[in-house]
């Protein structure tokens, strides 16, 4: 009979003593395998983090890049309508130019032409008696002005030309 109590004690101590050496490897095993949650999940979230700070990254630099970019295209807008603006006025000034040297020549012309005309009638009424030939001084006179005229105008725009550069 003690026999078999002590062997039922040592039975029992034996089991005690596997029940706890299985609660401990159990406790080993969740407080491992909490410990690699822990890990992937902090693991996970930086990664995470990282992915997001990247993202964040690239849509500024891309941001700052179309900014730049609209910049620049807004300066050379500018610039090239700056120097076609500059280059019409210049046309216009020139060709107003232009404009007022051939009414001044024309004008100078015309006045030759009158004063011409003038000294033409006065001598041919003094010098001449019939009406035959102040005819002919007139009509004489007229092709001489205008073949004057003709070879002055031809050269009126190289003059101002010359005048305007």
């Amino acid at each position: 009979m003690i026999i078999i109590i002590m062997i039922m004690i040592i039975m029992i101590i034996i089991i005690i003593i596997i029940i706890i050496i299985v609660i401990i490897i159990l406790f080993i095993i969740i407080i491992v395998v909490v410990i690699v949650v822990v890990i992937v999940v902090v693991i996970v979230v930086v990664v995470v983090i990282i992915i997001i700070i990247i993202i964040i990254i690239i849509i500024i630099i891309i941001i700052i890049i179309f900014i730049i970019i609209f910049i620049i295209i807004i300066v050379v807008v500018v610039v090239v309508v700056i120097i076609v603006v500059i280059i019409i006025i210049i046309i216009i000034i020139n060709i107003i130019i232009i404009i007022i040297i051939i009414i001044i020549i024309t004008i100078i012309i015309i006045i030759i032409i009158i004063i011409i005309i003038i000294i033409t009638i006065i001598t041919t009424t003094t010098a001449a008696t019939t009406t035959y030939t102040i005819i002919t001084a007139y009509t004489t006179t007229i092709i001489i002005t205008t073949i004057t005229m003709m070879m002055m105008i031809q050269y009126i725009p190289s003059i101002a030309l010359v005048l305007t550069t």
